[in-house]
């Protein structure tokens, strides 16, 4: 199929900052074996020679154009400028963090799953998260789910498809259906889009790896890999989403288990402020998180935790203390 019969695709990376890894990010990107794409190099005002590199990334590219916000954003801010810079030709568009790349056949492969079925509105895949492969769960004979099964699949099972921004692919349309993309104010609201996005619509899966999130601690998600972000997100979920896929009953044990998951791990953070590690930063995150639905932590689960917590350390203290470093240690 000839580039000009290839449905666009907007490739769009929101940056501030990051020199050491912005080029290998674009790079990567313009090694797509997929032909016909726009890449969009999105600087939040940068001031460590990042912006200097997208300039010259375009100069030599005419596929690249460098976009400012008229004022440095936040970052959820930033990522929803980016996504509104996306081409209203754009069949559809593809998010890349500036501190992760994709593999050569990324594009290829989500868009030939998402065209061959047009109900598909988030395309996912495997991913490199560091070292590991995540995103396992789905049956590898299945590529098309209803988005409803899939979230189903998270609020009961705990298979997290959805990844990072960089892991999934959207489908245009949805995007411009939403302002701003990204809900403000949540502490995973990629995750909270997912889950409004796929009430209605049907989800895609690559059974191949095709992206990679870095995880080391300077990165956004290697300064929270610390904080059991898993647990939040689970919880959240549940708690804001259970309800409009689950049943009763299943909203009853998922959320159950969800909050023995969190309060497990609150009282994990507890433990490690007495022990003297630092821990505001983990209590803020898992504060906010909270609040963003109406919710704090409630003293009679965080005492049920601690006993949990407690009784594990007695029975493999070893174990716990490893548990409560990793959870504080800083980069």
């Amino acid at each position: 199929m000839s580039n000009d019969a290839q449905p666009l695709v907007s490739v769009v990376t929101p940056f501030y900052n990051g020199a050491q890894y912005l080029r290998e990010c674009a790079e990567s990107v313009l090694a797509q074996s997929y032909g016909n794409f726009e890449y969009l190099l999105i600087d939040n005002h940068s001031q460590d020679g990042a912006s200097e590199i997208a300039r010259e990334m375009a100069a030599r590219d005419p596929r690249v154009r460098v976009i400012q916000p008229p004022r440095f954003l936040p970052q959820v801010e930033n990522f929803n400028f980016a996504l509104e810079q996306a081409s209203p030709h754009a069949a559809y568009v593809k998010m890349v963090a500036g501190d992760d790349w994709l593999y050569p056949n990324c594009l290829t492969e989500m868009v030939g799953l998402a065209a061959q079925h047009p109900s598909v509105a988030i395309v996912s895949a495997y991913r490199m998260r560091g070292a590991e492969v995540d995103g396992s769960g789905i049956d590898p004979q299945v590529h098309v789910l209803s988005g409803r099964d899939v979230c189903r699949l998270h609020l009961l099972h705990g298979v997290f498809v959805f990844g990072s921004p960089t892991t999934v692919l959207y489908r245009a349309d949805v995007v411009r259906k939403r302002a701003p993309f990204f809900v403000l104010g949540r502490p995973h609201p990629d995750t909270d889009a997912a889950f409004e996005i796929l009430y209605t619509e049907d989800f895609g899966f690559v059974h191949q790896i095709l992206t990679f999130s870095r995880t080391q601690p300077e990165s956004e998600m290697g300064s929270r890999r610390f904080f059991v972000p898993e647990a939040l997100d689970r919880y959240l979920s549940v708690a804001q989403f259970g309800a409009r896929y689950l049943t009763g009953d299943e909203q009853d044990l998922a959320l159950k288990k969800a909050t023995r998951w969190e309060y497990s791990v609150l009282a994990q953070g507890f433990l490690a402020k007495q022990l003297g590690r630092e821990g505001d930063d983990f209590w803020q995150y898992h504060h906010k998180g909270l609040t963003s639905i109406g919710e704090r932590a409630r003293p009679e689960l965080l005492a049920a935790g601690l006993v949990r917590v407690v009784a594990r350390g007695l029975l493999s203290p070893i174990a716990t203390m490893k548990s409560l470093r990793r959870m504080t240690k800083k980069g």
